[in-house]
C-alpha cells in the first residue's frame, strides 16, 4: 500500500512539473469584429455594402497535447460581440498548430448564439409578447485564423487575425490576446 501511495505521489509530482512547462495556456482577448451589411441610402433608396465594426471580448484555454513536438493544441473558447441592437456569443473548440515557436494557425468549429430583438406582429401582441423582448438563435460558425505569440516569461501577447464563416457570410476579427502559460 505504501508503494502504491508513493507511486501516486511521484506521478502527481511529475505531471505537475510537466504542466509548469507551459502545456496549459489561458488568454483574454480584446478586439473588433468587422461585418459587411447592406444599408439603404436615405437619399437614393439604393442599397450599398457597409462594413460595421463591433467591440469583441473573449477568453480561451488551450492544452498543448504534446503531439508533434508539442505543436498541437486543443481547448475551449468563449467570445462576445457587442452589437448595436443585439449581441452575439460564440462558444467553440479551438484546434491550434504552432508551425514555428511562436507562429500559430488555428481553426475553431463553433456555435454562434444571436440575441435579437423581436419585431412584434399583431399575432405576437395577442400571444402576450411585449415590445423589446429578445430571443436567442444559434448558428454554426467556422473560424480560421493566425496569431503570433510574443512571450515574456510565462506571459504572452498575441496579435490575432481571423475570418469567421457563418450562415453564408464572412466576418473578420482583429485583436490582441493577453495570455498566461502554466
Amino acid at each position: 500500500m505504501k508503494n502504491l501511495l508513493l507511486l501516486v505521489i511521484l506521478l502527481s509530482f511529475t505531471l505537475s512539473l510537466k504542466a509548469g512547462e507551459g502545456n496549459h495556456h489561458v488568454a483574454v482577448f480584446g478586439g473588433v469584429t468587422m461585418i459587411n451589411v447592406e444599408e439603404i441610402e436615405a437619399t437614393t433608396l439604393k442599397t450599398k455594402d457597409v462594413t460595421k465594426s463591433y467591440p469583441t471580448v473573449g477568453i480561451d484555454y488551450i492544452y498543448n497535447t504534446g503531439m508533434f513536438s508539442n505543436k498541437l493544441g486543443i481547448g475551449l473558447l468563449a467570445e462576445a460581440i457587442l452589437k448595436d441592437k443585439f449581441n452575439a456569443y460564440i462558444l467553440g473548440i479551438p484546434f491550434s498548430y504552432k508551425s514555428m515557436k511562436s507562429f500559430k494557425i488555428f481553426v475553431v468549429p463553433s456555435l454562434e448564439f444571436l440575441e435579437e430583438t423581436v419585431e412584434l406582429t399583431a399575432q405576437d401582441t395577442l400571444d402576450g409578447k411585449e415590445a423589446g423582448e429578445t430571443e436567442m438563435k444559434s448558428k454554426f460558425l467556422f473560424r480560421i485564423g493566425l496569431a503570433y505569440d510574443f512571450h515574456i516569461g510565462e506571459m504572452s501577447v498575441s496579435p490575432t487575425v481571423a475570418t469567421d464563416f457563418v450562415d453564408g457570410h464572412q466576418t473578420y476579427l482583429l485583436g490582441i490576446a493577453l495570455g498566461y502559460s502554466f
